[in-house]
Order: C-alpha cells, then structure tokens, then sequence
C-alpha cells in the first residue's frame, strides 16, 4: 500500500514534525507500506519549512528594522529560503502576528522590513518573491514595504503622509522591480475595509472601537492605492484595457488589498498577485504529481469544518488527490463536518485526531495508530 502522509501545524507543533510522527507511527503499525510524508502549509505558518521539504534551498538570514512601531531602530534577524529562482519569505518574522498587535504596533508599525528583505532578494538574483502572511500586528497598507523598495529611508507609519506621496513611491519601486514578481500568499485573502477587512482582523485584540477608528484612519490611502493598481492583461482576449479592466483592478484592490495588513494593496500596486496559500503550496510543491502515485493520501490539520474543507489545506489536498481518483483520509483534534459536505469536498474519510492541546510528537504518533490499523489492506 503507498501511502502519502501529508500535515499542518497542530498548535505550536511544526507541521514537518507532525508529519514526521504519522509516518513513525503508520510504519510501527503497517511495516510493509510505503509512505512518502511530506509537510504543508495556509501559506503562513510553516511555509518555509513545505517549501524546503518538497523542493530543498537554502536559507539566509538578513537582519532588518522590525515593524512593531516601538521607538528605536530595532532590527531583527529575518529568513529568506532560496530556492530555484524564487525567494520565499515568512512576513511574520518582521511584522508579528495579530494575537500581540498593539495600538502603537497598529498605528506605527511599518513593513519597511519586508521590504528590505524583498530588495535582499532582488539584489541576490531572485526572478520572483512569494511573501506568506497571516495577520500581522501592524496595518500600513505596505506603504513601509514599498518606500523601502524605492531606496526610501523608514519612518513610522503616517497615513496622510503616505497617502499624499503614494503614486511616486509606487512608481519608484516599480521601475526598481522591474523584471520581479512578487506573490503576496496568505490562509484567507482580506478586503481593504469593512467588516472583513484588515482593520476589523484586529478587532478581537484592539476591540471593536479601535479597529473601527483604524479602518477609517487608511480609506484615503485606500483609494489612492485602488487608483494605482495596474490592469492585469488577460491571456485570452488579450490587454484588458478601457474601464472594465480599470473597475475590475480596483475591484480586486478592494476584495485581496487588505491581505497581509494591507500589503495586499502594495503587492497589486507593483503588479503582482494575492492567491490564496493552501492552493498556491499544493500547486508548488508538486501534491497532484505525489498523489498520482498513491494509493491513500491523509491530511492532518487542527480543525476540520466546512471553511477547511472548502479553502484550507485539506481542500487543496483533496483537490490533489481527486485528479486522479485517490482516496483521502482527513483527521484533526477538532472534527465538524457533515459526511455531505466532506464527500462534496473530495474527501473520502474524516476522522478524529484523538490528541489534546500541547500534544508532542508522541502524542501525534500514537493517536495515528488506528487509523493506519482501519486503513490497512
């Protein structure tokens, strides 16, 4: 039996340790399988790590101003995996994670390191930058990101300043990239404003009053970025000219820019793309081709429910898997899905993960042990 054992994180558990511990555990049970595993990621976290487990390269460390707003030119030490032409870059390291945002992380916390660590790339030949995000702890809209691009020194995030000065940066970055794409890649993709939209992600932190207070703070940066936006050319009836293509570039700015806090808005103002991370890692990795040559694929993430199975990991590994007709096991600690909805989704079996929070390794290992039993022919 040929089995590919595919994982996310479960909590603070690396997903290249998680999928390490299925296969020790699915070989103790089932010696004679052949298991290929293999981790993955949202896009955010552990992204680095699939990357260089399905396609190797080699990692650099630059060290770059951090972004949390606090006085002082703090810098930190930031990773940047490269492999084959293209530079992939864990955002977080640089601008922290929604659950510690701050009002001054908020309001003057700046990307100006990512895109230090973007010009590191460019300098170091790199043809294309995939940027992973979640949702960082600052929101200024990549304007930090693309003065640093544009050999601009950094500064705090001001947005009147930034919305004033926008277009020239834009266009000075641009002619400074000339020749670079870059991929901003993130678990969800996030509107510019509202009730979905980057501010409101910080509401759970900030509370409601403040995110509310942050959202209006960016809407003129917002529109000046939604009038930057290049028209993308559509490969099948050619330049997407006129103003259907205008009112469809400011469409996407709306419903992607705010991605990343905003970053979003930078990436499509420099002509690059937002896609969502579950599918864009599938893609990149090579799973459809892994699956080809299976007999069973199982994906492990924290929570199973209907969002999972229709943009998660485990929709991007069924969506791998049901090319060719291979049948796909899918477990998590959390389980909340209809047989309906999991067969809609491609997924043949759904199961609990029978670990609890703060699990090792072990843990992992032991709980796969009756599925590999139930599993084995």
């Amino acid at each position: 039996m040929r089995v590919l054992l595919t994982a996310g994180h479960l909590g603070e558990l690396p997903g290249h340790e998680v999928a390490a511990a299925l296969a020790r555990g699915w070989a103790a049970l089932a010696p004679e399988a052949d298991l290929v595993h293999l981790p993955t990621s949202d896009g955010d976290r552990g992204l680095l790590d699939a990357v260089e487990a399905a396609l190797g390269g080699r990692r650099e460390v630059v060290t770059v101003p951090a972004g949390d707003g606090a006085s002082g030119a703090r810098q930190v030490p930031a990773v940047v995996l490269h492999s084959g032409g293209t530079a992939w870059i864990a955002t977080a390291d640089v601008l922290g994670r929604g659950r510690d945002a701050t009002r001054t992380s908020a309001r003057s916390g700046s990307s100006a390191g990512v895109g230090a660590l973007v010009a590191a790339a460019r300098d170091a030949g790199a043809r294309r930058v995939v940027l992973g995000a979640g949702t960082p702890a600052t929101l200024d809209a990549g304007t930090g990101m693309l003065r640093a691009l544009a050999g601009r020194a950094a500064s705090p995030f001001d947005p009147d300043q930034s919305a004033e000065g926008v277009a020239a940066v834009v266009e000075e970055a641009r002619r400074r990239c000339t020749g670079l794409e870059i991929v901003l890649t993130a678990p969800e993709l996030v509107a510019a404003r509202g009730l979905r939209g980057a501010a409101a992600a910080l509401t759970p932190v900030l509370g409601a009053q403040e995110s509310q207070a942050l959202d209006t703070r960016i809407a003129p940066l917002v529109r000046a970025f939604e009038r930057l936006v290049p028209v993308r050319r559509d490969l099948l009836v050619g330049a997407a000219g006129g103003s259907d293509g205008a009112a469809g570039a400011q469409a996407d700015a709306a419903a992607t820019g705010g991605t990343g806090g905003g970053l979003g808005l930078a990436v499509l103002a420099l002509g690059g793309r937002v896609l969502p991370g579950p599918a864009l890692l599938a893609a990149e990795t090579g799973l459809s081709r892994l699956s080809a040559e299976r007999d069973l694929v199982v994906v492990v993430t924290e929570r199973l429910d209907p969002v999972e199975a229709d943009r998660g990991i485990t929709a991007a590994v069924a969506a791998a898997a049901a090319a060719h007709g291979v049948a796909v096991l899918a477990l998590a600690p959390h389980v909340q899905l209809e047989r309906r909805t999991a067969a809609s989704a491609g997924i043949s079996a759904t199961a609990r993960l029978e670990v609890e929070s703060g699990a090792g390794p072990e843990d992992v290992a032991r709980a796969v042990d009756r599925h590999a039993r139930a599993w084995r022919w």
